[in-house]
């Protein structure tokens, strides 16, 4: 016996395919859902006010609610309102929609859990299922009919299993289901970023001089300085991310962002996304709609996270410097 999940991801195609691979799913349809009428085409989604979404059918005995819906939050950008990737429409908006009441309640108690993690509410619409209408034939399976077709989602994903920080169904208690919190760095937290500096990113920058630094950094408010940390005592801090105002005569205002680091015992469980995604938030509240960085062209697998949460490498640079 089967359930069914209905989830608005952004682009169906993408979606499709990526559920498609996890170990579980029966059977997929795209369509569209949650609009104002029981019609629907393509071409009328403005019009309809439904959004892209994929039903997902499943076998609860090798796959849990629980699961599809961290997969749900791993693909997505749940902060985004009515956009994922290039996608720019209400057709495009984020949301789960359930067959039940019980469904229901279940994925109220798992988005609340993603939010309390993250410290901010999503953009995410949870709501009973309301006219539902099977997409266009040329729309199902599309990405098999058309590998190099349209995808805002990296497909891999699908066979990498969650981590602890991004499976909603860990219980409380284990390695990294407490609380992060992401706040403003502090004075007091100098030691672990100068450790974070040394070890993550190949800096040896004195104590003493990390200190003093990381003082007139906090009081230039040109200058974001964001942390992770562990909520619950000890509030160990696990990761940092700099970003700083970047000026020009040529573009409009961006945050340039000067250093993102984790500590390398709580790499791969998503503490870095949960950096830059606080720092788009600021940003957006800023009226700042653009973040650039560099990274070094050996730290290839620092390259496939910035990919992975949407960042496009649009140039290759050589990187100079002089001491005086």
């Amino acid at each position: 016996m089967t359930e069914t999940i209905y989830l608005a991801g952004g682009c169906f195609w993408g979606m499709e395919g990526y559920y498609k691979r996890l170990t579980g799913v029966v059977d997929t349809e795209v369509g569209y859902a949650n609009g104002k009428s029981p019609q629907a085409t393509y071409q009328g989604l403005k019009s309809s006010d439904h959004a892209e979404t994929l039903a997902i059918h499943y076998d609860p005995n090798q796959v849990d609610l629980a699961t599809l819906i961290s997969h749900f939050f791993r693909v997505i950008d749940p902060f985004s309102l009515n956009k994922q990737g290039g996608d720019v429409g209400r057709q495009y908006r984020t949301g789960i929609y359930t067959t039940s009441a019980s469904q229901e309640a279940a994925v109220k108690a798992l988005v609340a859990t993603f939010e309390q993690r993250a410290g901010r509410p999503t953009a995410v619409e949870v709501m009973p299922l309301a006219h539902f209408v099977p997409a266009e034939d040329y729309h199902q399976d599309y990405l098999d009919k058309h590998p190099s077709g349209y995808c805002h989602i990296k497909l891999a994903w699908a066979d990498q299993a969650l981590s602890p920080a991004e499976n909603l169904a860990v219980k409380k208690g284990d390695k990294m289901t407490r609380t992060i919190e992401i706040r403003p760095a502090q004075l007091e937290d100098a030691a672990a970023l100068q450790k974070l500096a040394s070890q993550e990113l190949g800096y040896d920058y004195p104590l003493e001089a990390c200190q003093e630094r990381l003082q007139a950094l906090l009081a230039d408010d040109q200058q974001i300085l964001l942390v992770a940390c562990i909520q619950e005592a000890p509030k160990q801090v696990l990761g940092i991310v700099h970003a700083s105002y970047y000026y020009s005569f040529y573009g409009e205002p961006a945050y340039n962002v000067m250093a993102l680091a984790v500590d390398q015992a709580y790499h791969h469980q998503g503490i870095g996304r949960l950096l830059m995604q606080a720092l788009e938030a600021q940003a957006i509240s800023k009226d700042i709609h653009h973040i650039r960085l560099n990274s070094g062209s050996h730290r290839t697998g620092a390259h496939a996270f910035y990919q992975s949460i949407g960042y496009d490498c649009y140039k290759t640079q050589k990187a100079f410097s002089k001491n005086l």
